[in-house]
């Protein structure tokens, strides 16, 4: 079974994520949580607004021209890694919220 789905975060800021689930184990599972299988990009900063604040700021990632720098200094915020994907961190989350 597989069931893709839309997810609206932040109503009004813009944030649409695209979920799929992949299988829905049976009851009596040693799992009681949702895992997460793959993924891609960083979790914006929580300084960055809305979706087109977002974009402006991975233009100006890829317009800097230095393949060595792999992040954005980000005034009153932490440095930003566009390209970091945990998906440690991300299940860790995910088996804490159940």
């Amino acid at each position: 079974m597989q069931f893709i789905f839309t997810y609206l975060y932040d109503g009004g800021e813009g944030w649409e994520l695209e979920l799929t689930l992949e299988d829905v184990l049976p009851q009596g599972c040693k799992k009681k949580h949702p895992v997460l299988l793959e993924g891609a990009l960083g979790c914006p900063p929580q300084e960055v607004g809305d979706i087109h604040q977002y974009q402006a700021l991975l233009d100006v990632f890829e317009r800097s021209g230095d393949n060595s720098q792999k992040y954005l200094a980000i005034p009153d915020g932490p440095d930003f890694y566009p390209e970091m994907f945990d998906i440690d961190s991300i299940n860790a989350k995910l088996r804490d919220i159940t």
